[in-house]
């Protein structure tokens, strides 16, 4: 417990401190720095947004350069987004397991990642 006030002794006047939320954390940062691993070995270069270096403005400067080439060039371009809010809530789990065993993602991982 931390005191809200310097030097009280009541138990009231405490707050209390939560260590699940920090070993949650932890557990967290190591299991996605085992899965970032892995996908860094058995990725494709065309994912972005998620890796090192890869992220989303990167995308979005090459989808503008790819643009303007095929306006340049006098050919069409068509673009597809997908609206990704509530992406988890239509996960299919059981697929999402399948993938990670293909890319050969240890059991204990998978475990973790099933009880969240």
């Amino acid at each position: 417990m931390i005191p809200e006030n310097v030097g009280t002794k009541k138990s009231k006047e405490h707050r209390t401190i939560s260590l699940i939320s920090h070993a949650a954390k932890i557990i967290l940062r190591v299991t996605k720095r085992r899965l970032i691993t892995k996908m860094e070995e058995n990725g494709r270069e065309e994912q972005f947004g998620f890796r090192k270096g890869k992220g989303t403005r990167d995308a979005a400067g090459l989808i503008r350069i790819i643009g303007k080439r095929c306006f340049d060039g006098g050919r069409g371009l068509n673009l597809n987004f997908i609206d990704m809010e509530k992406a988890f809530e239509k996960l299919q789990w059981v697929n999402l397991f399948e993938i990670l065993k293909e890319n050969r993602i240890d059991w204990k991982d998978m475990k973790l990642i099933r009880e969240l």
